[in-house]
């Protein structure tokens, strides 16, 4: 399979954390990639970066062949633009098929982009997007406030495309379009091959092994913290001597005093 995208070593930061840090990203022909994560965690700048609409702090990105990015309609220009999006160019002929499909020729025509509905905006973006010429499709929530009509047609598009990263909250196009799933969580790309709801079974199983990890060092941590209290409770009842006893006596358990608890030392150690 021939290298489309190949991301190295990307790190992105906001004022005062990491948004993501992705050692290796790669998209090849015939990948049909779903990305999810949770709303916030930077799903929409690593199609930014991914894209070449913005920059990332460290790393690069190399695209092999040309590619489209469809943005989500709330998604504003960036101020920290990168390079050129690498996309063919649109036939008039092609444009003017895809505009119709998705019933928005009569909004081409007029530069109404601030007047639009969120859905005739989506439907706007996909058609420009559709008609450009590009191996590699980048999506970002794309069938937001799309009626069923206008899922149809995305949908039926998605399915002819060979290669494509699509950002999406709606599993039931996941599962029908992916064979591979990436999720964006705390700040790191995880990889999963298969369908949405192969990912899930993954997905379930790995935050299961997480979490029996995390009970394991902190009922370990307890054990050692009980250990140690006790030892020092010990320690300090061996230390105290009995009121009655006098000065000699006093000195004599004390040097035995200090034996002991150096026996204890020794013994958790």
């Amino acid at each position: 399979m021939s290298l489309l995208l190949d991301a190295v070593d990307i790190r992105v930061e906001l004022a005062d954390r990491t948004l993501f840090a992705i050692d290796r990203f790669q998209l090849h022909a015939g990948d049909r990639v779903g990305l999810v994560g949770a709303n916030g965690c930077g799903k929409t700048t690593l199609l930014q970066v991914l894209s070449g609409c913005r920059r990332p702090d460290s790393g690069q990105v190399r695209r092999f062949r040309p590619l489209v990015l469809v943005r989500q309609p709330e998604d504003p220009a960036d101020g920290r633009e990168g390079e050129p999006l690498p996309s063919g160019r649109a036939s008039d002929a092609d444009e003017a098929e895809w505009l119709r499909r998705f019933h928005v020729g009569g909004l081409a025509d007029r530069d109404r982009a601030g007047d639009m509905s969120g859905g005739e905006w989506t439907r706007l973006r996909l058609a420009r997007a559709f008609a450009r010429e590009g191996d590699l499709i980048l999506a970002d929530e794309p069938t937001n406030h799309l009626d069923l009509e206008g899922r149809a047609v995305f949908r039926r598009r998605m399915e002819e495309a060979e290669s494509f990263l699509v950002a999406s909250h709606d599993r039931n196009l996941l599962e029908a379009l992916c064979n591979r799933i990436v999720e964006l969580r705390d700040g790191r790309l995880r990889d999963f091959p298969g369908g949405y709801a192969e990912y899930r079974i993954q997905a379930e199983r790995e935050r299961q092994r997480e979490w029996d990890e995390y009970e394991r060092v902190a009922a370990e941590k307890r054990h050692l913290e009980a250990a140690l209290a006790d030892r020092k409770a010990r320690a300090k009842a061996i230390r105290k001597a009995p009121s009655r006893m006098g000065n000699s006596e006093a000195r004599l358990h004390r040097r035995e005093a200090t034996e002991r608890q150096e026996k204890l030392h020794n013994a958790g150690n």
